[in-house]
């Protein structure tokens, strides 16, 4: 008997799968695909999702430095002598704390403006570079000195000024400093 009612199990175990023999089918059809998602496809997207993030971080970085580039394309075309000034530019600021070089262009622009520089007193106070000087000459001389002074690549700055009548001739007085 033991036979037979194994037997009688299995007819009806056997006719329940024929009876949902396409349903169970599609359940471990099912049940494959959801291993394969979890253990084949899922990390690979988690990978392509995270290096999609990326691509999209580099391509914005290289459409910014699309656009500065542009810009300083059409900087270039606007200043072309830009390098030149800005060579110019590195040697003031190098010499700005120079009292040597602050006192040739001194000198430079009182013989150019045709002035007797009589007196010079060096002044500096920490990162500052002045004097006090005493020129003689013309009144005309001295504006002509004074515009030198305001167009001097080296700015200046004139704090206070004297002037007075010598035999000589007009004596001026005046405290600079580079401008900090």
């Amino acid at each position: 008997m033991n036979f037979s009612s194994t037997q009688k199990k299995l007819n009806i175990v056997s006719k329940i799968f024929s009876k949902y023999e396409s349903l169970i089918n599609f359940l471990l059809f099912f049940l494959v695909l959801v291993l394969a998602y979890f253990f084949l496809v899922s990390p690979f997207y988690d990978k392509i999702l995270i290096q999609e993030k990326e691509v999209a971080k580099k391509s914005d970085a290289f459409e910014e430095k699309e656009i500065s580039l542009e810009q300083l394309s059409k900087l270039h075309d606007e200043f072309p002598d830009f390098s030149s000034k800005a060579t110019l530019l590195e040697k003031i600021l190098v010499s700005k704390n120079d009292p040597v070089q602050f006192l040739v262009q001194i000198e430079k622009l009182s013989k150019e403006s045709n002035l007797k520089l009589s007196s010079v007193v060096p002044e500096a106070s920490g990162n500052t570079v002045g004097a006090r000087l005493e020129l003689q000459g013309g009144y005309k001389d001295f504006k002509k000195f004074l515009k030198s002074l305001e167009n001097n690549l080296l700015i200046i700055d004139v704090s206070s000024f004297t002037i007075s009548e010598s035999p000589e001739g007009m004596r001026f007085s005046l405290k600079v400093k580079v401008a900090e």
